[in-house]
Order: C-alpha cells, then structure tokens, then sequence
C-alpha cells in the first residue's frame, strides 16, 4: 500500500519548503502551502483515532494546532500512523472516516492517496520539486478507481477531470485523474 513512504515522501519534500513559500497559493482552492501542510499532518493525526474507533471532530482535518515546527510535528504524526496501521487486525476494521464509514485498508488507501496528491501540491505552491516517485504514481493510480473519483468530484472535493494527451506521462496523467494540471518538472 506504501502509506508509509507516501508520509516520507511528504516529510522530505515538507522540509524543502522556504519560509517565504507558507503563505503562498497552492492549485487547492483558497488553500496556502501551509494550510495544505497542515491538511496533510492532521490526516497522520487521525488513523490512530479512527482505528481504535475512537470519534473525531470533522473540522480537525484543517484546524491548525502544530506549531512553527511541521517537519516534526509531521514526523511524529506519522509514525504514530504507521504504527497503528502495524497493528494485528487494524486494516481488518472499519472506520467511520470524515467521508464516511469504510474499510480501514480502504482508508489508509485513501490517506496514501491523499498525501501524494497534497504534497504535489504544496510542493507547487512552494516552488520546488513536485516529481512524485514512479511506485507512488503507480500506488495512488491503482488505488484511485473511477467511481471513487467520480464521487469526489460531484462533491467538489476535486476539480474536474482534466483531458491529457494521449502519450502524456503517468504523474500527468495521474494529476489530471485529480483535476491538477502538471505544469512540469
């Protein structure tokens, strides 16, 4: 599933980002480089609570409680995100996610997804790298099947799907699958 390297791949790239780069716009709606740096962490901070059934308030997902220091706060948000996804039966359950009851393999699936889409993100906003490694493309492509995308996208949670050239890369195409245009590398 590559959760894991999907959250070191946001850690390396989180700790690329100038400190003139936080406030910057990123291609998420209304969303700073640092907003989507937070967006990303808290996800960390919720597996736990979701795995142990536990219930968490929806607006936690954005609220902004880390502090100046994000690569740590991100550091141990994740693997304390790993290691309750380490544990015996944990991706056996079901979660009650913020987008709604699903498997916990499903979930963590969705949290892999989610971080190596946002971090392409802040990485753009942030003006550095936004290459995303070739087994996270590959990853997040097949854990993204068209009826989940869909749903996304008629609940604005993404842009519209985006029309690429036929010999388009596979992050152009994965990008697009999103609603986020590849501007380059």
């Amino acid at each position: 599933m590559l959760f894991h390297e999907s959250g070191e791949f946001f850690l390396a790239r989180l700790a690329l980002v100038p400190e003139e780069a936080w406030g910057n716009a990123t291609p998420c709606p209304d969303w700073t480089v640092r907003d989507v740096a937070v967006h990303v962490i808290n996800g960390f901070r919720l597996v736990p609570t979701l795995l142990a059934q536990e219930p968490v308030d929806p607006a936690d997902r954005n609220r902004d409680t880390l502090g100046a220091n994000l690569t740590e706060a991100g550091s141990v948000a994740l693997e304390a995100a790993a290691a309750a996804l380490r544990r015996p039966g944990a991706l056996d359950a079901e979660v009650n996610a913020p987008a709604g009851v699903m498997p916990a393999k499903m979930f963590a699936m969705v949290r892999m997804a989610d971080t190596v889409i946002h971090t392409w993100d802040m990485s753009s906003g942030a003006g550095i790298d936004t290459t995303i490694p070739a087994q996270l493309v590959e990853a997040v492509t097949m854990s993204s099947p068209p009826a989940f995308l869909e749903g996304a996208r008629q609940a604005g949670v993404f842009g519209p799907l985006i029309e690429v050239d036929p010999g388009a890369d596979k992050q152009t195409i994965l990008l697009a699958l999103y609603g986020r245009r590849d501007s380059g590398r």
